[in-house]
């Protein structure tokens, strides 16, 4: 990928099963990594994009399943470099570890967003002062409250003053879906990790 001088965002809402980019060059475009067989609500727009892997499956002993492990870590990350790559992304943002995820699930999303990382700084033009990272706690914060929770990211997201995400077919189909996208406190995949990698890239936005 060659250098160039325009500056184009990406955001990632990274988890094993779920993650959600953001692409921003001028005007919106979400790219959907999930899992076979998993249920997801249709954004299906020209401003997203859905790759679906395989589900993870065992081993039939512990050296196996890590084994696999490693590979599906690599299927993931290549999966996400190469878009970031056709999209020319030149400044990448992250959020920081949840704490929801304990024990074994924590280690397992910690070394797949290290290998991503690593995969990031190799094969693109993109180096560690290109990269920011934060914590959910300031993601929250930019959206605007430390303690708001998905409804409140969710409420946030629709009322936006964003002119170019009011002209994203996602937002309208997300603020027109709102019996569909909200159950009790709880916002439906993907559009709580969509949602995410707006306030994500928002504060990358601030920065950069």
């Amino acid at each position: 990928m060659m250098k160039h001088d325009k500056k184009i965002l990406a955001s990632i809402d990274f988890s094993i099963n779920s993650t959600s980019m953001l692409v921003f060059d001028g005007s919106y475009h979400w790219y959907h990594f999930g899992r076979e067989k998993t249920s997801y609500f249709d954004l299906g727009t020209k401003n997203f994009t859905r790759s679906l892997l395989p589900k993870r499956v065992k081993g039939e002993d512990y050296c196996k399943t890590e084994r696999m492990k490693i590979i599906d870590a690599r299927q993931v990350c290549q999966n996400i470099v190469k878009v970031m790559s056709d999209r020319r992304v030149t400044h990448i943002a992250f959020e920081g570890h949840s704490f929801n995820s304990k024990g074994n699930s924590l280690l397992e999303l910690v070394s797949y967003q290290f290998l991503l990382r690593n995969m990031i700084i190799t094969y693109l033009v993109i180096d560690e002062t290109n990269m920011f990272f934060y914590p959910p706690i300031t993601v929250k914060c930019f959206a605007g409250g430390a303690k708001f929770k998905k409804k409140d990211m969710l409420d946030a997201f629709i009322k936006t003053n964003d002119d170019a995400l009011l002209e994203n077919e996602v937002h309208r189909i997300i603020s027109s879906s709102l019996d569909s996208v909200l159950k009790g406190e709880d916002v439906v995949k993907p559009v709580d990790d969509v949602i995410d990698s707006y306030w994500i890239l928002k504060k990358l936005q601030q920065d950069v």
